[in-house]
């Protein structure tokens, strides 16, 4: 299991090299404000997800999916792994899992 420090200097990480990507053409304040804004006006619910995730294995809710579902991940995300997304559209009925080969979890 990740701990929050862990995740949150691997999230840190992503967003500084998101912003080297010049494909992506995000500016320096992109990414910082919408997990900002997120953060300021949703506290309970970024905090309450993200301990969730941390602590909750809600893997046995995956396969009780009804409607069909697109998995978009990239190669790089760190926040989870590729490996994740393979194992949720596995359990996920009538899933596709797409990857993009630039950026990272934004």
């Amino acid at each position: 299991m990740v701990s929050l420090l862990e995740i949150t200097l691997i999230r840190a990480f992503e967003m500084v090299a998101q912003i080297s990507l010049p494909r992506l053409k995000l500016q320096m304040v992109d990414i910082p404000q919408v997990f900002s804004h997120n953060l300021l006006f949703n506290t309970g619910n970024v905090i309450q997800a993200l301990l969730l995730s941390l602590e909750t294995n809600l893997k046995h809710l995956l396969p009780q999916i009804q409607a069909p579902c697109l998995l978009l991940w990239a190669e790089k995300d760190l926040t989870p792994l590729l490996k994740v997304a393979h194992e949720m559209a596995a359990l996920i009925p009538h899933a596709t899992l797409k990857t993009v080969d630039v950026g990272w979890h934004e």
